[in-house]
């Protein structure tokens, strides 16, 4: 699992749990990067499932990349 992960954030930018771990909440995760490209942190967002679909995935984790980049510049 954690192989496939590591592959989906880094083609997609963020991670998406997709309610594994509670059948009822589903979470993303965005990670944090210093300037020389190292992991430092990361923002994760959640909420029950039925009011994150597929489509506000992709939304909000545009939005937290976004935001984390305004904030590190």
């Amino acid at each position: 699992i954690y192989k496939l992960s590591a592959d989906f954030i880094k083609h997609n930018g963020y991670c998406d749990d997709k309610n594994m771990l509670y059948d009822y909440m589903r979470r993303i995760a965005v990670p944090v990067f210093s300037n020389d490209s190292k992991l430092i942190a990361s923002v994760a967002i959640g909420s029950f499932v039925n009011l994150i679909d597929d489509e506000k995935i992709l939304s909000i984790a545009a939005l937290v990349k976004e935001k984390i980049k305004s904030l590190l510049l």
